[in-house]
């Protein structure tokens, strides 16, 4: 080894010839710098489609010098507050290259809300480094961009109630509040008016509410159909309104105690109705003709059914909760299901007392959809009642309201659903239920990866194989990753499956 010196103003540097094995001479430089490392990251994923699409948030990176690299994201919506958006996703020895990141169920429902999403992903190296990235999503659901329009009504105090389609495709809607007690009527161009429902002179306090209207629904034979408050301390009358004629003919059913009582049209075009106290439902004829249909289940004789929301499902038979759970709480809350030709009640009682269920509908299919109150969390007060959740019976709703009950996935069964099979890594599992959901189409979603029979049922459709999404439609055909128009033209195949 020899000193270095300057030649020409510039300095040798120290080095140390050495001969190798294979008698090369190598040049070896003691003390060279440390190895650099360099990290830098950017938000490859441009789109809230395409995060949905996908199931995870696209990041890219460049490294350099580094044993491993982990990412995670988080969300800041438009609205404010923060969320964590994405897994945590990782790599060793990491090159130039792509992480994926797994969208988190917060991350799922926040493309859902219709705002813009700012995403910060912060990137981690080994040994220490590290990097930020921020991008921008708006929001781009052509779903989201429809407009919102509001139309006054007669007053603004006029606490619109039930609503329905009419057979003139107006809406129709009841109206109860500060005095007024009449049904509204609009079009969809805006075009209001209403049809004033009196209260007959002279009627007794307690009768009052016999007279109030409350619930609305379009009958088969061309009429609105009007349901009263309750009837306590009096009868009470169900109204019949013709559209053309705006003529109102009341049919007096009797005492009636029933809180809000709901109204439904049954497959033979007669009215039902909910009656608290007694626990009963009660169906009218569009001639007057009143049968009351008392409600128990000798399974369940520690709950008192009193009915509160009602829809007629696509088996035929009348669907109500109980109880409401607004002024009642939870306790023995449950669906129930009247079979309208024996009158016999089945009772499926919630496991959860914190997931209660209120008002029921049905869509033009049969299809069940369920609103759930939950109790004890948040309480928002709006119109005198906790704020609610909508829930679609026979997807993600029932599993979590009803979880170990076979009885009612058999009851379910019956109706016109599907069943979708899905991973929780699956993107094409994710877009095929964010599509169904925005066609409001029900669904039963099943992750192979939790049930081992259903991965059973995957295997024995799919020649052995695990693909999903797999859809099995109520009839049992079963699709492989079909797309939204598959299964729409395989459901407008199947009719309402019989009852067993």
């Amino acid at each position: 080894m020899h000193s270095g010196n300057r030649i020409g103003g510039r300095t040798k540097t120290h080095a140390l010839i050495a001969l190798t094995a294979l008698g090369a001479l190598a040049l070896i430089v003691p003390g060279g710098a440390a190895a650099q490392t360099k990290l830098k990251v950017k938000v490859k994923t441009s789109s809230q489609t395409q995060a949905q699409n996908q199931g995870s948030l696209k990041v890219s990176f460049k490294s350099k010098g580094l044993d491993k690299l982990s990412a995670t994201a988080k969300a800041t919506p438009s609205g404010g507050g923060q969320l964590n958006f994405a897994a945590k996703a990782q790599k060793n020895n990491p090159r130039n290259g792509t992480l994926s990141l797994r969208l988190t169920a917060a991350g799922e429902n926040a493309l859902s809300d219709c705002a813009s999403l700012r995403i910060q992903v912060q990137a981690k190296g080994k040994p220490n480094k590290s990097a930020n990235a921020s991008r921008l999503l708006a929001e781009d659901d052509p779903v989201c961009a429809e407009p919102v329009t509001e139309f006054d009504l007669e007053t603004s105090a006029a606490y619109p109630m039930g609503i329905d389609v009419g057979p003139d495709d107006a809406l129709w809607f009841t109206q109860i509040g500060a005095g007024v007690n009449s049904v509204g009527r609009l079009t969809t161009a805006g075009d209001y008016e209403s049809v004033h429902i009196p209260i007959p002179a002279g009627t007794p306090p307690g009768a009052f509410y016999g007279h109030v209207v409350n619930d609305v629904v379009a009958g088969t034979d061309g009429a609105v159909w009007v349901s009263p408050e309750n009837g306590s301390g009096g009868s009470a009358f169900l109204r019949r309104i013709d559209p053309a004629t705006q003529e109102v003919t009341a049919f007096e059913i009797g005492p009636y105690s029933s809180v809000g009582s709901k109204i439904a049209v049954g497959p033979d075009g007669s009215l039902w109705m909910t009656n608290q106290s007694p626990a009963e439902l009660t169906r009218v004829t569009t001639s007057g003709d009143v049968t009351s249909f008392p409600l128990s289940d000798p399974a369940f004789p520690e709950i008192f059914p009193s009915p509160y929301g009602l829809a007629i499902g696509g088996d035929g038979a009348v669907w109500f909760t109980t109880p409401d759970a607004i002024s009642s709480g939870t306790a023995g809350a449950a669906v129930g299901r009247l079979d309208p030709e024996t009158g016999q009640t089945q009772l499926f009682p919630l496991s959860d007392p914190t997931k209660a269920l209120g008002y029921m509908a049905a869509d033009r299919a049969g299809r069940l959809l369920l609103l759930r109150v939950q109790t004890g969390q948040h309480p928002v007060r709006v119109h005198g009642e906790t704020s609610c959740q909508v829930r679609r019976a026979g997807s993600r709703g029932y599993p979590q309201a009803f979880p170990g009950h076979p009885g009612l996935g058999t009851i379910v069964g019956r109706m016109t659903m599907l069943t979708v099979y899905t991973t929780s890594w699956c993107g094409y599992c994710l877009r095929l239920k964010r599509q169904l959901e925005r066609e409001g189409i029900p669904f039963t979603e099943v992750n192979i990866e939790e049930d081992e029979k259903a991965a059973e049922v995957v295997m024995s459709v799919n020649g052995g194989n695990r693909t999903v999404p797999t859809v099995v439609l109520p009839n049992g055909v079963s699709m492989t990753n079909p797309s939204l128009t598959q299964v729409k033209a395989g459901l407008s195949e199947v009719s309402s499956l019989p009852t067993t």
